[in-house]
Order: structure tokens, then sequence, then C-alpha cells
């Protein structure tokens, strides 16, 4: 079975070993389809989302990516742009980011500011909402989570209004509220992971591991951890992730299971495990033989040994992750994955956009 991975860099600009790229995992041969970065599935309505590092957020039918993508919204000239497209899970809408300068009394800053659209019109439903500095979350597309149901967004607030704390929000109604007793969130910001069937919200603060569910989404279980790292494998099971110890597994009562395989990610947001935990592991890691601080693409069946497909042609940079899960289409299985590049920067106060 041949299964295609699709490489998207957070380059700036598009050098030509950078950008979006098709690589065939059973002979590692890859194809660069174009300067395209932040790569989404909407496994719904068939599409792959990116966006062109002009502001524009553009798709392809699933059945046939590698011609000219649509552009599906366009930034307003003079805003910054939007960038790094999430596609909700159901529904059709879809959210992006983009990182807004400002000035206050503490100096210059940036912030990460959510927009949410109609996926197939582009009309955007709700935003800019300011969320939090960019400087306390990882990467812009970890400041927001999709319910599985696609209806509802979590996310932490630090920034403007409502008062700081974790919010969840439904953009086709407006309706937002914070989960129960939810004070001034830590600093690095938690990143939020769905349970797949939407009854929990879990994240790692300080050595826990805490589980929020119910109606108002309420503190109801914690345990303790020594890595920051984990993700939902199924309903019944989370997969605490050390890069030195491999991926365990711990039930809803605590209770830790067996090691699923050794796992060496390059980063500790590598998101590649939660993107292929239900079929064969697909990471990003040090590529063994190649020049120093180069990054590779591995894959195993659970619990069995890595292998190394394919090996960048570029970027040394630490950082690199899988961002969607694997799509069937036809007899390939796709699955979508960012290459290593620096952080994207928010352009000058009060400069306007390049179109």
């Amino acid at each position: 079975m041949t299964v295609l991975l699709i490489l998207a860099s957070l380059l700036p600009a598009a050098p030509p070993a950078t950008g979006l790229w098709q690589v065939d995992l059973a002979t590692g041969a890859a194809t660069r389809l174009g300067g395209y970065r932040g790569p989404s599935i909407d496994p719904v309505g068939r599409y792959l989302y990116a966006d062109d590092r002009r502001g524009n957020l553009v798709r392809w039918s699933l059945e046939s990516v590698g011609g000219a993508p649509q552009v599906v919204v366009r930034t307003e000239p003079g805003e910054p742009p939007w960038m790094f497209p999430q596609a909700a899970p159901a529904g059709g809408l879809l959210a992006a980011t983009r990182l807004d300068r400002f000035r206050d009394t503490a100096g210059e800053r940036v912030r990460v500011t959510l927009g949410v659209f109609d996926a197939q019109t582009g009309q955007q439903l709700a935003g800019p909402l300011p969320l939090c500095l960019a400087k306390d979350i990882p990467h812009p597309t970890l400041a927001a989570v999709w319910h599985p149901n696609g209806e509802t967004l979590a996310f932490w607030i630090t920034e403007g209004r409502p008062a700081p704390g974790l919010y969840l929000f439904s953009p086709r109604t407006r309706d937002w509220y914070k989960a129960n007793a939810s004070a001034a969130p830590p600093r690095p910001l938690p990143v939020l992971r769905f349970q797949p069937n939407g009854r929990s919200l879990s994240y790692v603060e300080g050595p826990r591991l805490v589980l929020r569910g119910g109606a108002s989404y309420g503190v109801f279980r914690s345990f303790e951890v020594t890595q920051p790292l984990h993700t939902w494998i199924d309903d019944e099971q989370l997969g605490l992730l050390d890069p030195q110890q491999g991926i365990t597994l711990l039930d809803l009562e605590g209770h830790r299971g067996r090691r699923l395989t050794a796992w060496r990610g390059s980063t500790p947001f590598d998101s590649s495990l939660p993107a292929s935990l239900a079929g064969d592991l697909l990471w990003v890691g040090p590529a063994p033989g190649a020049t120093a601080g180069q990054l590779g693409l591995w894959t195993a069946p659970a619990g069995g040994d890595g292998k190394l497909v394919w090996t960048f042609p570029a970027g040394r940079l630490p950082y690199a992750r899988v961002c969607a899960a694997p799509v069937r289409v036809a007899a390939t299985n796709l699955a979508f994955v960012e290459v290593p590049g620096e952080a994207p920067t928010a352009p000058p106060v009060g400069k306007p956009q390049p179109r």
C-alpha cells in the first residue's frame, strides 16, 4: 500500500528545497508541490488546505492534489496575513491565525489572533479574536483546537477580553463559555487536546496531566506525569510521550500500561504521533548518516521498529511536526507534515501588507 506525505516548511521565504512536498512512503520518492505552508485536511469535504505565504488560504481537492489551488480566503489589504488554516473535523469550518504586532506600556509585542471562516464561501464568521502573546505558545497552530464535532473551538485567552482563562467558543452561534474554575493560565500555555469522542479536554500543567469534562468542562481528574507530552490514542487510553522512553499507555484511572514503541521525536511538540497512532506511526526525527542536525521522516507499525523513509533536502532547524491525520484517497493514504523552519514573524506596527 502506497502512502504519500505532503510537507510544508515554516520559512518566511520559500527556497527551492522548502515548501509543500509529496513523498511516497513506500519508495521515498518526493515531489515539491510549491512554496505553501501550514497544510490541514478536511476529511469530510475531502480538501487539503494551506496558506500561500501572501495572506491567502487555499485548497486542493484530495482527489487532485498537485494542480493550482483554489483561493478560499483573502486577507484584506493593510491587514496582517491570515495563515496556518485548521480545517474542522466536520461541519465545513476553517480556523486560521495571524500575528498582530502592537505597542503598550510593556513595549512592542506580538499577539496571536484567531479567525473562523466558512470553508466553502470564505465568509468570515468570527474574529479577529485576540488569544495570547506569541511568546507564550510554541506555534500559532497550537493556540486553538477543534472539538471533534467541528462546531466548537477550545483555546486559552490571556489578552484582551474576556478575562484570562480556558474558553470554548461556537463560531456559528457565537456562544462563549468559560471552563469551570479556569483561572489565569500558566506560561507557557499548555497544549490542548480533545478526547476523540469530545467528552474530555486534556493538557499538562506543571507535573500533572489534567482532564476536564462535563457540561462546564470542569476538572474531574489529574495524574502525575514526568513529561508535558501526551496524546489520545482512543477514548479509553492516552499515550505519554517521552523522547527517551517512548510511548507509555495511560488509562482513565491513571494506570500505566505497556510501552508502545521507542520514539525519538525532534521536538517536544512533534504532533506526528497523535496523527498516526491509529495505524502506522509517523514522526520526524534525526536522520542517521545525514548531515549533522538534518531531519528525516520515519515510519513504524505500532510497537515496531522505526524505518527512515526520507531525508529532508533542507532545513536543519528544530521545528517539525505532522499537522493532520492520514487520509485515504482511492488506494493511497495521505498525511500532511511540516518540515523544519523558523517561526513566522509579525509585520511591523502600521506597515501595509504586501499583496
